[in-house]
């Protein structure tokens, strides 16, 4: 089994690995990312790229980065490039750099030490040897057994020490000196009394090497006393000024979290109010004006919630559902979103239904998906077609290659007669391209490709997908309708205007539906299946048991 990794090699936190996993992960300083860049790289875009995972393919797409990505130093377009082991990707030409690792075993994803670095057990203990040595470098000896104690009693509190005491322990002490018997834990407390070692030094009794030495060793005491009690004040101010920044970072947070919450609760307002207005027939003026404040309320949301940890961002996602399509929208390169609560109760909706009556149908589609879909993403990658796109022939067909609806599209990708024969698809009494799994589906890239043409920008993803139920004809028509189509050409727009048929509107809850579904199949009771033999491949392909989708395309 093969191992893929990204290891950082430039940049923050060098030689760091990200395991990559399969699909589609998305890479930029933003917290919304599934790989997040250090937020001091400003190189670095809040959504830079994405890069695909799929099987044994791994490819990786610029998505309107400020300053580019670059494979091997050569800079890439907008198109999928693919990648190999020991490629390097740099995001910006500056910024930084992660290489492409296939590996055999499973490496670890902890960062490399730095050069100088070591990892050190706790210290060794000092022997009373080593002690010696450093505290009597004069010949002095220690005398562990003595009793210290005993030459610097403690003071009585309610009396003070009397000159004759004094002059005892002085003479002790310096007798201990003259003698090499003063222990090292006698040193340590004669350091701390000035006055009793001037005492000393002025008896005249010590050898000059002795008094060199008490005098060395007092000033040292003197001045590391000095000196951490300078090094206590700095790391005191120091302390005081971090808790303070961070109290006030901590109030500043909590701030934008509270704004946060305030603005979600705005937009969910304005979502009530456009939707009450449609049902009432409200002008379009009034609708527009509508979500001209909704729109508005919706980029101070985004620009709140790009400052907020994943686990705060998660708060605002009232349930797994709601979640899950915040995922799709962040694979399908969607930022400057909010998802309408209509959209949710639509999803949930179909999940009641495909989980339900409908359940047996679904549990065919994700058997037949076993079929078809690794060939579906062989030829997206290949034709570099956003790959979520695939889940359209879920619901258009699932994933049944002879499917035939009432209207007579047909085929995996249900393309009507004309649409097939112009992407070069032969559709006569003779032969009928449609079925063809592997011709149809090349012939629903390139469909794909020109919608995205069409309608590349903002939500190009979430239009090509309305366009290929209701054509793009119908789709540019409601396009045509917006007052400003240069700040809102895009799908949540003519979706909240309500610009769209209801069959389309239902459209694309219906495919989100089903990639949850399939993403999450577990959950949803549908469990694993082993593999399919001949028989259960054939049966698959018999029964034309797709749920009919309602079809606009012009002919």
């Amino acid at each position: 089994m093969a191992y893929y990794y990204l290891e950082i090699i430039r940049g923050q936190e060098i030689g760091r690995r990200h395991l990559l996993k399969e699909g589609a992960i998305t890479v930029g300083r933003s917290s919304k990312n599934m790989i997040c860049i250090n937020s001091v790289e400003r190189t670095v875009s809040n959504h830079h790229a994405i890069i695909y995972k799929y099987g044994d393919s791994i490819s990786i797409q610029d998505i309107g980065s400020t300053n580019g990505t670059y494979k091997n130093g050569t800079r890439l377009s907008e198109e999928a490039e693919s990648l190999g082991h020991n490629d390097e990707i740099s995001f910006g030409e500056k910024g930084p750099k992660i290489k492409l690792i296939i590996s055999q075993t499973e490496l670890s994803t902890t960062p490399r030490l730095k050069p100088g670095e070591s990892q050190t057990s706790p210290g060794r203990l000092v022997s009373k040897n080593d002690e010696t040595e450093r505290s009597f470098r004069t010949g002095l000896e220690y005398d562990q057994n003595e009793n210290s104690d005993a030459l610097f009693p403690t003071r009585n509190r309610h009396s003070r020490k009397s000159e004759c005491d004094f002059g005892y322990h002085t003479m002790e002490l310096e007798n201990k000196i003259l003698n090499k018997r003063l222990s090292a834990d006698e040193m340590n407390k004669l350091m701390k009394q000035g006055d009793r070692v001037d005492k000393i030094i002025q008896k005249g009794n010590l050898s000059e090497t002795q008094v060199h030495f008490l005098h060395t060793s007092y000033n040292a005491q003197k001045k590391l006393k000095t000196k951490s009690a300078t090094i206590l004040c700095i790391v005191a101010l120091v302390s005081l000024t971090l808790i303070t920044f961070f109290t006030v970072r901590m109030f500043q947070y909590k701030a934008i979290v509270n704004d946060a919450v305030s603005s979600e609760k705005n937009l969910d307002k304005y979502e009530t109010d456009i939707s009450n207005a449609k049902k009432r027939g409200a002008s379009e003026a009034t609708l527009e004006e509508l979500v001209a404040k909704f729109e508005e309320e919706r980029d101070r949301f985004n620009s709140l919630k790009s400052n907020l940890r994943d686990k705060d961002v998660k708060r605002f996602y009232e349930d797994t559902v709601e979640f899950y399509i915040a995922e799709i929208m962040g694979r399908l390169g969607e930022t400057d979103y909010h998802i309408p609560k209509e959209m949710v109760l639509r999803v949930k909706h179909h999940i009641g239904v495909y989980t339900g009556s409908l359940k047996p149908v679904i549990a065919r589609y994700l058997e037949r998906k076993k079929l078809y879909f690794p060939m579906i993403l062989r030829i997206f990658k290949d034709k570099k077609v956003p790959l979520e796109l695939a889940y359209v022939a879920m619901l258009e067909s699932g994933f049944n290659p002879n499917a035939l609806s009432h209207a007579g599209a047909r085929g995996l990708w249900q393309f009507m007669p004309k649409t097939g024969r112009s992407y070069n698809l032969r559709v006569d009494e003779v032969m009928d391209e449609r079925t063809n799994p592997e011709k149809a589906t090349y012939a629903a890239a390139e469909y794909f490709l020109d919608l995205i043409g069409i309608f590349g920008g903002q939500s190009s993803m979430m239009l090509a997908m309305a366009a290929y139920n209701a054509g793009e004809g119908r789709v540019m028509g409601a396009l045509r309708k917006i007052e400003d189509p240069v700040k809102n050409r895009d799908f949540w727009y003519i979706y909240n205007m309500g610009y769209l048929a209801e069959e389309t509107n239902e459209y694309i809850p219906r495919v989100l539906a089903m990639m949850i579904i399939d993403q999450h199949a577990e959950q949803y009771g549908f469990k694993a299946q082993l593999p399919l033999d001949r028989n259960d491949r054939d049966n698959l392909t018999k029964e034309n048991d797709f749920i009919p989708v309602p079809v606009h395309k012009a002919e």
